[in-house]
């Protein structure tokens, strides 16, 4: 998931935030006091200097290939989809248990596959990532109990 979300986040706005009015300072750089200053979820998991030469690339394995100082970036980077202080998504927990039990239980009970993988998904980018033209073949796995 942690892949998935990296490459399509939910949002893709910057979360723009305040300065405060005196000002402040962030990696040696001072910020003017009123400005608006913002992140980019997107544009960090593209980051080569974090997520490696292949960030354009889904990759999950690279979370398991990596040495501990890098994951730990990874993660924190990760965690900016979310928001961050007090702006930070409240509901993260449930939904991260909502994602995983639908992925276990879809997963568990259905066989899924790309019905032509040559020719991927349109994904269309406007603050939130909607993808169409993604044909699927569907089919329940054998011995699967409703």
């Amino acid at each position: 998931m942690k892949e998935g979300l990296g490459l399509w986040p939910p949002v893709t706005g910057l979360f723009p935030k305040v300065v405060p009015p005196e000002g402040d300072t962030f990696n040696g750089v001072f910020l003017p006091g009123g400005i608006e200053i913002g992140h980019s979820p997107w544009a960090i998991h593209r980051s080569t200097i974090v997520f490696g030469p292949d960030a354009n690339v889904f990759l999950p394995e690279r979370w398991l290939e990596v040495p501990e100082p890098q994951l730990q970036e990874m993660e924190r980077s990760n965690e900016l989809i979310f928001g961050y202080g007090r702006f930070r998504y409240l509901g993260k927990a449930v939904a991260f248990l909502e994602l995983n039990k639908n992925f276990v239980e879809l997963l568990s009970r259905y066989d899924i596959s790309l019905i032509d993988p040559s020719n991927l998904w349109n994904s269309v980018n406007a603050g939130t990532f909607a993808q169409k033209d993604m044909w699927v073949r569907i089919t329940r796995r054998d011995g699967c109990m409703d």
